[in-house]
């Protein structure tokens, strides 16, 4: 009986070393659970942070892509604008110069004919002598 004895205290103290290293065991995994839980917690925090980072980034892209867009077909008003007031003025210089052609060809005229006029006033002048 003495045996029985001994193996059972064996088999109990056995057991008992047993389930101290399942607990051990079971104690690890739950700090690294938890480490692990912290680390997820930390990461899920820092994507909902970028995602916020980006959220923001995509409405101030749009807001500036919508002012580039205004400034845009602003400058092609001006540029549309500026580009009709050149074609005026070429018009306007246009006109003037066939003005201005027209009044040298008219003082022309009007300098030959004093010509002719100085001429025969001359020869009037010296057959009346």
């Amino acid at each position: 009986m003495q045996r029985n004895l001994t193996g059972t205290f064996n088999l109990e103290q056995l057991e008992s070393a047993h389930k101290d290293s399942v607990i051990s065991s079971l104690k690890k995994e739950l700090y690294e659970l938890k480490d692990l839980e912290h680390d997820f917690l930390r990461l899920n925090d820092e994507v909902a942070s970028i995602e916020s980072k980006y959220s923001l980034l995509l409405d101030e892209k749009e807001r500036a892509e919508n002012e580039q867009k205004i400034k845009i077909d602003i400058n092609k008003k001006n540029v549309s604008d500026l580009r009709s007031d050149v074609d005026n003025l070429k018009l306007q210089i246009h006109k003037v110069t066939v003005q201005i052609d027209d009044v040298m060809r008219e003082n022309i005229t009007v300098k030959r004919m004093c010509d002719n006029r100085e001429g025969e006033i001359a020869s009037l002048m010296s057959s009346n002598r």
